[in-house]
């Protein structure tokens, strides 16, 4: 994949892992806290408490399909 050189070490790596397999990645930022999901190698980085739940429902009942 070609993941921007700004993403941090465990912001690839979940990116990486996404590309491989069908798993829904949470990530928090070590420096900031900031809450990303990533699934299909795709990120939604940033992302607040309501944003999250809503985004993870949702990419979880697609897994299930």
């Amino acid at each position: 994949s070609n993941v921007p050189k700004s993403y941090g070490t465990r912001h690839r790596a979940a990116i990486g892992l996404s590309e491989m397999t069908d798993a829904v990645v949470v990530v928090v930022s070590e420096e900031t806290g900031a809450i990303s999901i990533v699934k299909g190698g795709k990120i939604t980085r940033k992302i607040d408490a309501q944003k999250f739940s809503a985004l993870l429902q949702e990419a979880l009942s697609s897994t299930n399909k």
